[in-house]
């Protein structure tokens, strides 16, 4: 069934997000516990979307993730198109992105909570390509 096969891919959304916020959260207590994250946060405290770090970073994934399920769940109700769903997709990869930039430019890109991080953004990346293939699908019935 279509329609399942889009409830499966938000569900694999929303737990690969879950666990990308966890992996950025566990990466932001290490920069802070080795010194890294205390600069960037006094350089940043003006700027409320960027005050904790990468676990804001990686809230802004879920934000548009979230606007990624709302695009293809109107995609294939028919009441929107296609390039909505693209869009959304490519906010979604963007804000990933730049999660693992801003994790990599302080912390060890060889420690286990950095991988994680990495591991977690493909996830959600794969997860958000299952979604975008699901509603494409749908929307073609």
């Amino acid at each position: 069934d279509i329609s399942e096969a889009i409830l499966d891919a938000a569900r694999a959304i929303a737990q690969a997000t879950a666990v990308l916020v966890n992996s950025a959260t566990a990466c932001q207590k290490e920069l802070v516990a080795s010194g890294k994250g205390a600069k960037a946060a006094s350089s940043y405290r003006r700027d409320p979307t960027w005050a904790r770090g990468l676990i804001s970073a990686a809230q802004a994934v879920a934000g548009t993730v979230q606007q990624l399920v709302l695009s293809a769940n109107d995609s294939t109700q028919g009441t929107t198109d296609e390039e909505s769903l693209v869009a959304s997709s490519k906010a979604v990869a963007a804000a990933t992105a730049r999660l693992v930039a801003a994790s990599r430019a302080k912390s060890d890109p060889l420690s286990m909570t950095q991988q994680r991080l990495t591991n977690a953004a493909k996830a959600v990346a794969n997860a958000t390509q299952q979604l975008v293939s699901a509603a494409k699908v749908a929307s073609e019935d």
